[in-house]
């Protein structure tokens, strides 16, 4: 009984947190969608041949930590994808702040100059360096996917080896990324934990090493398959400890290729807490492989994905998936209300516009006020 009763407080504090996220999400996207309705408006009008869209990204190894906690709701994140008309260019991911929104502030700069020549493309961008041009990606650092290893075996100090595959922002499989992950006594990597003997009622070695510092290698060895429109300086950065800390970043590779080989190795030093205990216990680590398209994304790519691995199977799904269907759902209604506001003042500014150039029907509503009991001069209207 005790048990239940815990549980429906678990859940009611996630419902408590679902509601609260709900309502700071729908008023970013209500700032996103216009920002998304403006950045498209300029691209077409310049005649750049590409598509902005919102897309939602769910936090990969919180979502893992919200399957196991009941009143745990992992973070949703705003991105822009970008879409190309042209056929072999593949869609990109911006970060919505940091890309996003800094690039709409040179397009509405762009768009202004184009308006002060009066609105003669050819001598706006002809004239315009690529490296000026805020709807041109330079195709360096985009996100190719994300990969997920579970921390529970280091529970038991045991050893980590996997081959686990990459999942794009649309759940797609973009090839297989393969870490190990070792604990060690020492900070040279030459010391084991020999048999530890446990006390009464613990399971787990690495709760009986509560308090000492013991040292965790992330090895990245090599991915496999990626897609080769952006195979060009690969690199892997993922957070260990603290989960919210900074990225560590492995060197790029060198040369362009889609099985490119990291060989890196990352040792952290971390003093086991009940914190990192339950870290351990019920999340992932996410590691994000990055990679760039180079010169080849500017030059109308000729590669295609040959499907190596599987990659173009489209049958995998990431874990997560499960809150794409609401979330396009959630955007398509604010897009609604954001379009019948915008109806809404269409209709007000006709009427306010009707008004002036009507002084007979102007002196009708301020009679109508005044049979209301409407101070007049507190009625504002908008010219």
């Amino acid at each position: 009984m005790e048990e239940q009763r815990e549980r429906a407080e678990r859940l009611q504090r996630r419902k408590a947190k679902e509601a609260q996220q709900r309502s700071l999400m729908d008023q970013q996207l209500l700032k996103a969608i216009g920002m998304v309705e403006e950045a498209n408006s300029i691209a077409l009008e310049l005649d750049q041949g590409m598509c902005f869209s919102i897309k939602l990204r769910v936090n990969q190894s919180q979502a893992v930590r919200e399957a196991t906690e009941d009143d745990f709701v992992a973070e949703k994140e705003v991105h822009i994808k970008v879409d190309y008309d042209k056929v072999n260019v593949p869609s990109a991911m911006w970060e919505y702040e940091s890309k996003f929104v800094n690039r709409l502030y040179s397009m509405r700069e762009l768009y202004q100059d184009y308006v002060d020549v009066g609105r003669n493309l050819s001598m706006i961008m002809d004239n315009l360096p690529v490296e000026d041009n805020p709807f041109v990606d330079d195709a360096t650092d985009q996100s190719i996917g994300k990969a997920l290893i579970y921390l529970e075996p280091l529970m038991y100090l045991m050893d980590v080896e996997e081959r686990t595959s990459i999942y794009d922002f649309k759940g797609k499989s973009m090839g297989d990324l393969s870490v190990e992950i070792r604990v060690y006594a020492n900070e040279q990597c030459t010391k084991r934990f020999g048999e530890i003997e446990m006390s009464d009622g613990v399971e787990d070695e690495l709760t009986m090493l509560a308090g000492n510092t013991i040292y965790i290698a992330v090895f990245v060895d090599k991915a496999q398959g990626l897609p080769p429109e952006l195979s060009r300086d690969v690199y892997v950065k993922f957070s260990f400890w603290p989960a919210e800390g900074n990225a560590y970043e492995i060197p790029r590779c060198k040369t362009k290729t889609i099985n490119p080989v990291f060989n890196h190795t990352k040792v952290f030093a971390i003093r086991v807490t009940d914190d990192f205990i339950k870290h351990v216990q019920q999340t992932a680590l996410e590691f994000d492989v990055m990679g760039s398209g180079g010169d080849d994304n500017h030059n109308n790519i000729n590669m295609t994905r040959n499907g190596i691995g599987g990659s173009m199977s489209g049958n995998n799904t990431m874990a997560g998936n499960k809150y794409n269907e609401d979330d396009k759902k959630r955007i398509a209604e604010l897009e609604a209300q954001v379009a019948e506001m915008k109806r809404q003042e269409e209709e007000m500014k006709k009427m306010q516009n009707k008004l002036m150039s009507h002084p007979e029907a102007k002196k009708h509503v301020q009679a109508a006020l005044e049979v209301a009991g409407v101070d007049n001069s507190k009625v504002c209207v908008v010219m």
